[in-house]
């Protein structure tokens, strides 16, 4: 006996013992809905870090915030096997395309970008001197920053800033993975070296025993 609602068997299938076909579970609704929840989930989890990400690019948090909801509307309609264990590589190439696009149409030009994640003193603070001297390292890491070749920065804030890995960095960037890494590597050096040279001067210029009587 065929199950309420389910499709009349041919009689090739009864004969063998097939008692029913199971109902269409898939189809426009079911695909629209998948395709809702996946880019429900990237957004949950990159939209703010995209944000920011974007916004260094322009230096503009409105045109930002356009950039990041046109990335999302082309996460629709793309193929699943596209972003299939590599959404976050997918999101920041299709973030950072869209951004240059922005920008060179705009012909703007980024002339400062201030980079708080560069350095992060851990030791604790002991007191005024000490808070001095972490914001003075961060401004000269920040400088130093501002000073690296552009592709040395953005694979240091992509890394360090976002959290992507070398495979991702090298995707977003076009580049090979072991090539991010060099960046990545040449840029943090050169970053710590600024900021030691720093704390050498800052150190030169500290009287020794204490302040005179």
């Amino acid at each position: 006996m065929t199950p309420h609602g389910a499709a009349a068997l041919p009689p090739a299938l009864a004969a063998h013992g097939v008692e029913s076909i199971p109902e269409e579970t898939s189809g426009p609704d079911a695909n629209a809905d998948r395709i809702a929840d996946r880019v429900a989930v990237a957004q949950a989890r990159f939209e703010r870090p995209l944000l920011a990400y974007v916004a260094r690019i322009l230096c503009d948090a409105h045109e930002a915030r356009d950039v990041v909801q046109d990335v999302f509307l082309r996460l629709m309609s793309a193929d699943p096997g596209d972003t299939e264990g590599r959404m976050a590589a997918w999101l920041y190439t299709v973030a950072r395309r869209r951004a240059i696009d922005v920008k060179r149409r705009a012909c703007r030009i980024v002339a400062h970008d201030r980079e708080d994640t560069a350095f992060d003193p851990s030791a604790p603070e002991s007191g005024p001197a000490d808070r001095a001297a972490a914001k003075d390292d961060l401004a000269v890491a920040g400088r130093a920053m501002a000073d690296l070749p552009p592709l040395q920065a953005e694979a240091v804030r992509l890394k360090l800033g976002h959290g992507l890995s070398y495979a991702e960095i090298g995707a977003v960037m076009g580049v090979q993975p072991s090539y991010a890494g060099y960046l990545i590597c040449v840029g943090l050096k050169a970053v710590r070296h600024a900021v030691k040279g720093s704390e050498g001067v800052r150190s030169a210029s500290t009287p020794k025993g204490g302040a005179a009587s």
